[in-house]
């Protein structure tokens, strides 16, 4: 029934997000004890070094690592929306999103070693924004009569919209020195655009709108929602 696919779908995310956070948290905690920054009195910009032996170190130098797990996600990734039969036969739907979430969960490690050596508690501040937003964007779509479910085609179009008038405008912005505001602007109204998404992702899980889910496409749920909440907080 809808109520056990919603379970099921949830139960996925929360193990996918549980393995994120164990492969994100010992990455951080290595960068801050193991980072020391340096600041150009000239230009003001921040060079930060990770020292070594830690994690973070062994990530920064084997950087080759951080391009197969982008690949490997890709390719996890389109393998799970464009392939359903393999997206609904167990267990090797189970393993293709296990690998997903490995490598997105790695790409996102070795994001936040740069942040962990500047800024500490940048992680933790884009952690409970990002966890802040999903509940109110989950909560909505959970209880809201608005039908989100067929509104993707607006919100590809702003999305769309959004990236390239922030591909012409910050090099422009950029040359001008006025690059920090709008840069700011831009990733506010990505999170906005990633919010409404999130709302039209989740009602198709929950079935409330005229466009749903199969029962059958739980992993497809839990990557949609998955990779919704880690570019959430990404921006």
């Amino acid at each position: 029934d809808r109520m056990g696919f919603i379970k099921k779908v949830y139960s996925i995310l929360f193990v996918q997000l549980a393995i994120t956070a164990a492969c994100v948290v010992p990455v951080v905690l290595s960068t801050k004890n193991n980072s020391y920054c340096i600041v150009n009195p000239i230009t003001s910009y921040e060079t930060c070094t990770i020292t070594g032996p830690s994690l973070a170190y062994w990530m920064e130098k084997n950087w080759g690592w951080q391009i197969a797990a982008f690949f490997g996600a890709i390719t996890t990734e389109i393998t799970l929306i464009c392939a359903r039969h393999l997206a609904r036969k167990a267990p090797i739907n189970y393993i293709i999103l296990l690998i997903f979430t490995i490598c997105e969960a790695y790409m996102l490690s070795s994001t936040c070693i740069y942040y962990a050596a500047t800024s500490p508690g940048t992680v933790m501040q884009a952690f409970i924004g990002t966890a802040m937003i999903v509940l109110a964007c989950t909560g909505y779509a959970f209880t809201a009569k608005n039908d989100f479910t067929t509104k993707g085609a607006f919100v590809w179009i702003l999305a769309m919209t959004l990236m390239f008038c922030g591909l012409f405008f910050l090099p422009l912005f950029w040359a001008t020195g006025h690059v920090g505001f709008w840069y700011n602007v831009i990733l506010v109204l990505c999170v906005f655009i990633l919010g409404i998404l999130l709302i039209h992702d989740t009602q198709l899980i929950v079935g409330k709108g005229r466009w749903r889910l199969g029962i059958d496409d739980y992993i497809l749920g839990a990557l949609i929602l998955f990779v919704d909440i880690i570019t959430i907080l990404y921006y």
